[in-house]
């Protein structure tokens, strides 16, 4: 991306022109190198080219060309020059589901993650806007976008995008044929780039990072679809598992195995219908057919962790890392969740809470050594899930344990992580940076357009 951002403007009075700004304009004389094209999302046009007429630092275009290319509003953009076409601004949709009839509120609650998000794109030079499968036009290839802009929703139509940032919301959702349709046509068709387009299946990931050795250590055991026999081995071996639903998020259908060391009975910890429940049974037998009348299939049972505690409670580490705008994992987020009295797990829903770093470092096993090496496997498993994935990533969220020795264990990946530490005032910093990114490495992809950067990958999980 270039290094500078310009205003766009509507001109009324000319036909045919893009006035140009003087630097950018002297910089294409020296290079000798013209377009003759430019560009909006999936839309071109031809037109003339001109320095401005007043010699501002700024572009200026005929209303008859901003109408064509389907320009929504003005604003700040970062323009792209690549081979003969000038793309006057990066052109990001956001693909989501679950809207509702008003503009006040489009997505019900999760409104107000959609508006911060999209509030972000005129500070960097993009064009934002959040569509579901029911706003394409394919027809005329549009899409009736939905922008927020000073402090209001829009609805614009506007050519299709030069990116797509995948947001929909479970993966029921996203399974369904409309979402595959809509995907499908518009990455593979239209060669959109399309980025998080999954959510990771947890199984297949554990079984690709077992088989290399740098990810291997980190792993705790885990099994797919396992037998009484296998929980029984690992309860003996560990106290302890954790069986998670095989394709679950947000802490979902999660539940706790224990073996008392005290008395001779099993227990159970899980979460349902609002509150943290735990359950005694006198064999194991007993438990299993009770706890999971289903068997265990879509299950995995995972191996207990003696994790570090903060005043008595267990605690993961939550890691974000995003794609910046050169294509490069930055670390974005850490901070600390604490479980909450009696829950099987950190999230908040469930009595956990967030913490900053500076909240727990005190007690932390390590101290700065073991916050770096939190850093620094984040970025490694980044680069390796990546290398292991069908398409583009664009963040990751990791949750990671760190046992009473400071060794670290990767407990969960997710291509779609929640969002819950950034209500920490103590994040602020870290909320905005992570709501700018994805748009940038949506930027970043749209100046790749055309390369061999864009064939898909192989698939492997």
């Amino acid at each position: 991306m270039n290094d500078h951002i310009l205003s766009l403007l509507k001109d009324p009075k000319s036909k045919g022109v893009l006035y140009v700004a003087p630097s950018l304009f002297k910089k294409w004389i020296d290079s000798k190198r013209f377009p003759n094209k430019i560009g909006f999302g999936a839309k071109q046009a031809s037109c003339q080219l001109a320095p401005h007429p007043d010699n501002k630092e700024e572009l200026l275009l005929s209303e008859d060309v901003w109408t064509k290319l389907g320009i929504p509003f003005s604003q700040p953009v970062h323009t792209l020059h690549w081979n003969d076409t000038f793309t006057l601004s990066p052109l990001i949709g956001v693909f989501t589901a679950g809207f509702q009839s008003s503009l006040t509120k489009p997505l019900g609650f999760r409104t107000t993650y959609f508006a911060e998000l999209l509030s972000k794109a005129p500070s960097i030079g993009v064009y934002a806007f959040v569509f579901g499968a029911h706003h394409i036009r394919w027809e005329t290839k549009t899409i009736e976008g939905l922008f927020y802009q000073n402090g209001q929703w829009t609805q614009c139509s506007v050519p299709f995008p030069s990116a797509i940032y995948d947001r929909i919301p479970s993966r029921k959702i996203a399974s369904l044929p409309k979402q595959q349709e809509a995907k499908n046509y518009l990455s593979h068709s239209y060669m959109i780039p399309w980025y998080n387009e999954s959510f990771f299946d947890k199984g297949s990931l554990y079984q690709h990072l077992m088989n290399i050795s740098s990810t291997r250590a980190f792993l705790p055991e885990s099994i797919q679809n396992p037998t009484k026999q296998e929980i029984e081995r690992m309860l003996e071996q560990y106290t302890h598992v954790y069986c998670k639903p095989a394709n679950g998020s947000l802490g979902s259908g999660i539940q706790q195995i224990i073996k008392s060391v005290e008395d001779a009975y099993y227990y159970c910890r899980f979460y349902e219908n609002g509150q943290n429940r735990l359950r005694r049974y006198t064999n194991l037998r007993r438990l299993l057919t009770n706890q999971f009348p289903n068997k265990f299939e879509h299950f995995i049972v995972q191996q207990g962790i003696h994790l570090f505690q903060f005043e008595g409670k267990p605690v993961d580490f939550r890691v974000h890392t995003n794609k910046n705008e050169k294509g490069r994992w930055l670390v974005t987020a850490l901070a600390a969740k604490v479980a909450g009295n009696g829950s099987v797990t950190t999230h908040v829903k469930a009595g956990g809470e967030v913490k900053s770093i500076a909240e727990v470092f005190p007690l932390l096993p390590g101290g700065m050594l073991t916050i770096d090496m939190l850093k620094s496997t984040a970025l490694h498993l980044s680069e390796v899930i990546e290398s292991l994935f069908n398409g583009f990533i664009g963040e990751i969220g990791f949750d990671f344990g760190i046992d009473k020795q400071g060794e670290i264990w990767l407990l969960e990946a997710n291509s779609r992580p929640g969002r819950t530490i950034f209500h920490h005032p103590e994040l602020s910093l870290e909320n905005t940076e992570t709501l700018r990114l994805p748009l940038l490495y949506g930027a970043y992809l749209t100046s790749k357009q055309g390369s061999a950067f864009r064939q898909p990958l192989p698939k492997r999980f």
